[in-house]
């Protein structure tokens, strides 16, 4: 997902890109994880491209804040982790929309 943030650090828009490069990078990451025996779970890149090529900056394995606009996007990774990890069960429902955009707005509610 391709994302601006907010002065605060929040993603504010974020739109669902299919970039081969950054799929082969964050693969290689991940097998490289692999290799060290840490498989599964919550699994989050955050890179910036610099002259074509991706380049990690942070590497969480946590849920990112953008979990609600990603699984309303096609790619649902709670839902994958409870069918992996509850379940015992490959996880075949992400459908990601590319092109697909979010945008997040701050609102206060009072009553």
């Amino acid at each position: 997902m391709r994302r601006t943030l907010t002065p605060d650090g929040a993603s504010g828009y974020g739109e669902v890109v299919k970039d081969k490069i950054i799929e082969d990078y964050c693969v290689s990451i991940i097998e490289a994880f692999k290799k060290d025996g840490l498989e599964g779970g919550a699994f989050n890149v955050q890179l910036r491209m610099r002259d074509g090529h991706p380049s990690a900056f942070e590497i969480n394995g946590r849920y990112s804040s953008t979990e609600g606009p990603r699984a309303r996007l096609g790619f649902n990774a709670v839902e994958a982790t409870i069918e992996n990890c509850l379940f015992a069960r490959a996880y075949d429902g992400f459908s990601p929309l590319i092109g697909g955009r979010f945008r997040r707005y701050y609102e206060e509610v009072y009553w």
